[in-house]
Formats: structure tokens, sequence, C-alpha cells
């Protein structure tokens, strides 16, 4: 794991030094994320046979990104706690990759899973330019209607009738509520924002 904790620390030292005045965490945190949904896009439609013959099925690449993902993850709680940048709904999100991933991270479905981190793959074009920030809404709200709840679903399809349909049941409806939570968010910022520019408009037309 030491060369995994090693290349994450460089690469988001180097993202620092890039955008010293921006938010480089939360830039580093999106570029991992878009990393890890592609190598696990790429390892299961290059697995795929595999994937769907045997979901709980061991391959090393599979085991790799997992493996990636307990590291990140355990390291972005201690960063939240202790930088005192705590979300409440980040923080159930990390907690429960770590519980599932530490105990299953040998499975080749966890990497099938892995594919859901696409709905923050692209903050970082917000965070680096502010105007695009209404079309990355748009992204995350598309990533949860059209990937992350196919991926649910074809998950609970995959493994019914297994012994471990119940302990999916359970995690899928736990990640659903943050989706639906994630989804009033993103709704709600983007009636806010419109809103804001509807009324800056009237202002600046009155005044003219």
């Amino acid at each position: 794991m030491l060369p995994i904790i090693t290349t994450l620390l460089l690469i988001k030292n180097y993202i620092k030094i890039k955008f010293p005045d921006l938010d480089y965490h939360s830039i580093y945190r999106s570029l991992f994320c878009f990393a890890i949904s592609t190598l696990s896009c790429f390892t299961i439609f290059l697995e795929w046979n595999t994937f769907i013959s045997d979901p709980m099925a061991f391959t090393l690449q599979s085991y790799l990104i997992n493996t990636f993902m307990v590291v990140y993850m355990a390291y972005d709680l201690i960063w939240i706690f202790v930088k005192k940048r705590f979300r409440f709904d980040l923080f159930i999100h990390h907690v429960l990759c770590l519980i599932v991933y530490m105990n299953y991270r040998s499975h080749i479905l966890l990497t099938y899973y892995a594919i859901n981190e696409i709905i923050s793959a692209f903050n970082w074009v917000s965070l680096v330019f502010p105007n695009f920030e209404w079309l990355i809404r748009i992204l995350k709200l598309c990533s949860i209607l059209f990937v992350r709840l196919i991926i649910w679903i074809n998950g609970l399809v995959l493994m019914h009738n297994t012994e471990f349909f119940n302990i999916i049941l359970i995690c899928t409806t736990l990640f659903l509520s943050l989706d639906i939570f994630w989804i009033t968010v993103i709704i709600g910022n983007m009636f806010k924002n419109l809103a804001k520019k509807t009324i800056q408009y009237i202002k600046k037309n009155k005044d003219e």
C-alpha cells in the first residue's frame, strides 16, 4: 500500500502547487474519482465475461483498483477531520465504502461499483472554470440517474439468489438514500442559481 499512498501524496502536492489559490483538495478528490471510475470501467469492459459469469471472482487488476479505493477513502476521511471540513453525507459515503471494500476488495463486483465515482469525476472543471458550474451540476444529475441507478439495480439482479444479496440490498439502499439527498441538493442549487441570475437580470434592466 505504501507505493499507492506515495503516489496519492505526490499527485496532491502537484495539484496544490498548480492551483494554490483554489480548493486544491476538492480538485484532487475529483481527479481521483475520474481516474478510479475510468479505470474501473475499462477493467469491467476487458473482463466482462469473468464479471458476468462470476461477479465475486478475483482478478489482479480489480483487486488493485479496490485497494486503491480503500487507501484513498481512509486518507480522505483523515483529511476531513484534520482540516475540519466535515460533511455528514461524505462521511457516511466514505465509511460505508471503507467497510465494504476492506471486507470484499478481492471481488470484481466492487470494481464494477467503483464506476459510480463518476458522480464527482468532473467537479474539478467547475472549480477551475466556475462558469461551467451549471454544466457540472447537470452531469452529476445525469450520472446519478443514468449510471449509478443502473449499476445499483444491475448489482441486485446479478446477486439475486446468492448469499450476498441481503448485505448488497442493505448497502444499495443506503447509497440510494445518499443519491436521493444529492439529487435534492443539486436541483435545489440549480433553482437558487437560476433565481439569483433572474433577480440580477431584473435589477440590471430596471437600472437601465
